[in-house]
């Protein structure tokens, strides 16, 4: 299946369409760094609780489903976290249904913007780690990169008071990819360089934009 339309969606998930709110395409095919074996990541807010499936559930192969509830979207966009603001932003073409607008409920607040992405770049770290020493060099890698890419997008967010470019972090990706490591400590310094700087830039920008 090489793409899918919301219809599609609520059909063969066998969802209540009166309950859909949002859907959402976001992922390595959002940000450009997809390849021909790339799934389709996909966001469905839902009013009520989620079906009796999996919050993540792996659909035809093809696509990974995460489910929310409207309150627990709102409620994490509420307390900044990146993987929920970054659905906000999205260009037209990835925003598969479009029920409630979110963006306009959102009220950007760079301190707790400041505290909530370096935590997230803790937690990617750490399970990027956690990939690693288990052999799944891919995968640590690709949550390593989402530590680059979030702290990036959160800067645009600090600045701009939204996400400006969803493709900033490719080159970065591209190089975490191609790079070797023999250990994880290795690993874990040559994103780290990458990563640190960021994360100060990133807070600066929040205290200059929080003083105007």
């Amino acid at each position: 299946m090489a793409t899918v339309s919301a219809e599609q969606l609520i059909q063969q998930l066998n969802l209540d369409d009166n309950r859909v709110v949002n859907i959402y395409q976001f992922g390595s095919r959002v940000y450009g760094t997809s390849n021909d074996k790339s799934d389709y990541d996909v966001s469905i807010v839902l009013d009520g609780s989620f079906p009796n499936k999996k919050n993540t559930l792996k659909y035809d192969n093809d696509f990974d489903v995460n489910f929310y509830s409207r309150s627990e979207f709102l409620q994490k966009m509420n307390e900044h976290y990146m993987n929920i603001l970054e659905h906000l932003y999205l260009p037209q073409q990835y925003i598969l249904l479009h029920r409630h607008d979110f963006a306009n409920d959102m009220k950007l607040d760079l301190k707790k913007l400041a505290k909530a992405v370096p935590d997230t770049v803790q937690e990617c770290m750490t399970n990027a780690k956690t990939l690693f020493n288990q052999n799944q060099m891919l995968k640590g890698k690709k949550k390593a990169f989402h530590a680059i890419r979030f702290t990036m997008l959160a800067t645009q967010l600090a600045e701009h008071g939204r996400i400006t470019d969803y493709t900033v972090a490719n080159e970065e990706f591209s190089k975490l990819m191609k790079k070797k490591f023999s250990n994880v400590d290795e690993f874990e310094q040559y994103v780290n360089k990458i990563v640190r700087p960021l994360v100060t830039a990133f807070k600066k920008t929040c205290q200059d934009n929080t003083r105007k």
